[in-house]
């Protein structure tokens, strides 16, 4: 019962420190903004450098986006384990105290995953509504007797092709 109170408190801790301890409606409003914003420098970079190739820029929006996992729970904990230690100088008192350190360890990477995961949702669905953004002002505005066309289809597809691209590697694992 204790590794379940200590993980418990730890998530809290880890959500608490995430969000810099303000109010969760603001924090909510972060959360969804920070990343819509780093897709879209992603995008303006992949542009700007003068990459046309659109086959290439869906493994590379989902490999940014996926990589969110790498770099926020794994390099998380660790930052946690320094920041506890160098920081706040609670470590060695973590340790030595009746709760299991590593139980408080996977509590402080479970709020990480939770908070990236909603992370990688918002912005595989910024991906999907880019698809449908960009078929609206040629299919709704103007009624058009040629609705499928190719050419309607370079821009919006980036966020189809990420979705189904997600799709088949949730698939296959």
């Amino acid at each position: 019962m204790r590794e379940f109170w200590t993980f418990r408190h730890a998530a809290w801790l880890g959500w608490q420190t995430e969000s810099n301890w303000t109010d969760p409606l603001l924090f909510a409003i972060y959360s969804v903004i920070r990343p819509i914003t780093t897709t879209l420098m992603v995008v303006l970079m992949y542009w700007f450098v003068g990459s046309k190739e659109t086959s290439l820029f869906e493994l590379m929006f989902l490999g940014n986006t996926l990589y969110m996992y790498i770099f926020n729970v794994p390099f998380g904990i660790s930052y946690v384990i320094m920041e506890d230690r160098e920081h706040y100088k609670v470590l060695k008192y973590l340790y030595i105290s009746p709760a299991n350190i590593y139980v408080y360890l996977i509590g402080r990477g479970v709020s990480k995953f939770v908070i990236t995961t909603v992370a990688v949702a918002i912005t595989l669905a910024f991906g999907v509504l880019w698809f449908f953004l960009h078929l609206l002002p040629t299919n709704s505005i103007m009624p058009r007797l040629d609705v499928a066309n190719e050419r309607q289809l370079y821009l919006p597809g980036w966020g189809l092709y990420l979705a189904v691209g997600v799709a088949l590697l949730m698939w296959l694992e």
